[in-house]
């Protein structure tokens, strides 16, 4: 490749590094976005800035760790190769305006390559090294889902975190055999209507889809107009179309699979049926109605455990019926999981309707502006369950 053709691209990505930086200094009259950045604890955010292509920042809920994406210009060769053993702790927002702290992050991996020269930085939230993802054998008797959680984050030296729903939930008996600690919480986690992840140095085991934090306390709810939005989409999904969902449990004290029915009455019911449910097939726990069952294929231990599964599934089904998609012109970068929202002023009055919650938060900054994209799911409303 000639001089003059490398001179050609580096001066293109210099353009391109010039024009974040003018959207970061802001023109006048307009609102300007701002990031702070600390490397094993020293801001480097000027340095950053000066050489920056893009910053993306995915948070996530639930199994899914959240992840930093950071592309810098190196068209000088200055640029310092950072060390992967050092946090990157992030803060966003616009200036003028307190920045909101989005976690600290591990570096997975650091990417340089050319022509033009650049780094690309890949980190995520989720530190899974050391003993975490070794597989282990050990019984756990007579105890509950936080001295469980508990225990094997003062092993791995990380804070936890348990939702106050799930804090007391008692296990009698349950063997992590050949398996990590990662993928045994994930399986307790499913077992008991919860989901489990690891977030700055910090093991959650909650609820989703409740609007509350994580000490379950009940976030304020968000409105977006559709003036808000630069782009959207609404999607109505009846692939399945499930009205139901049947768990089975085993009583230890009657080698027989035990059977149960329960109604589920919602304050807010998507597919409303006034119809009496049949009678639960033998050897089932059923939520909802028998039409079009989804089963559940776990064998659970107690009927506490098949109850709480199968309202845990139930629900996500539900909340799978409608899903959105949105971008804000404005980017939010204190919007996160779990934050209620109501759509306004949308084409669709279906999507004003409906209680909305964030699944995931999506925070770009590039050569473009600072944009969020909110991916939505129903919220879905509290259930009382009769058993029969």
């Amino acid at each position: 490749m000639s001089n003059a053709i490398i001179d050609t691209i580096n001066g293109n990505i210099n353009v391109a590094t010039s024009v974040v930086r003018q959207t970061l200094d802001g023109l006048a009259g307009t609102a300007m976005p701002d990031f702070v950045i600390y490397l094993g604890g020293e801001d480097i955010s000027t340095y950053f800035k000066q050489r920056l292509i893009s910053l993306s920042l995915i948070d996530n809920r639930s199994f899914n760790a959240d992840s930093l994406n950071i592309k810098l210009s190196d068209t000088d060769n200055t640029l310092f190769f950072p060390e992967t053993s050092k946090l990157i702790a992030v803060y966003l927002g616009w200036k003028g305006s307190i920045l909101e702290y989005k976690g600290s992050y591990k570096i997975d991996w650091i990417n340089y390559s050319g022509v033009p020269d650049n780094m690309e930085i890949q980190a995520c939230s989720a530190d899974l090294h050391g003993n975490l993802n070794t597989k282990k054998d050990y019984s756990w008797h007579d105890t509950t889902i936080e001295d469980i959680v508990h225990t094997i984050a003062e092993k791995s030296g990380l804070f936890y975190n348990v939702a106050p729903g799930l804090k007391n939930i008692s296990v009698s008996h349950i063997d992590q055999s050949q398996e990590s600690d990662v993928a045994f919480l994930t399986r307790l986690a499913i077992r008991n209507g919860a989901e489990f992840s690891i977030k700055n140095r910090t093991m959650l085991f909650l609820k989703v889809g409740t609007g509350t934090t994580t000490s379950g306390k009940a976030i304020s709810p968000i409105t977006i107009l559709r003036s808000d939005c630069k782009n959207y989409s609404f999607k109505s999904a009846n692939r399945f179309n499930y009205t139901g969902v049947t768990a089975q449990w085993l009583d230890t004290r009657t080698p027989l699979q035990q059977s149960k029915q329960v109604i589920l009455l919602q304050k807010k019911n998507l597919h409303q049926n006034t119809s009496t449910p049949p009678k639960a097939a033998n050897n089932e726990y059923l939520i909802g109605k028998k039409d079009n069952i989804l089963a559940l294929k776990t064998l659970y231990a107690s009927q506490e455990q098949a109850e709480r599964a199968a309202k845990d599934a139930w629900e996500k089904c539900q909340r799978e019926t409608y899903t959105c998609k949105l971008t804000l012109a404005k980017g939010r970068a204190d919007l996160y999981p779990e934050t209620p929202v109501m759509l306004k002023v949308f084409g669709q009055e279906i999507m004003n309707q409906q209680d909305w919650i964030i699944t995931k938060a999506t925070h770009n900054l590039d050569s473009t502006g600072f944009t969020t994209t909110l991916e939505l799911e129903i919220k879905v409303a509290d259930a009382i369950g009769i058993v029969e």
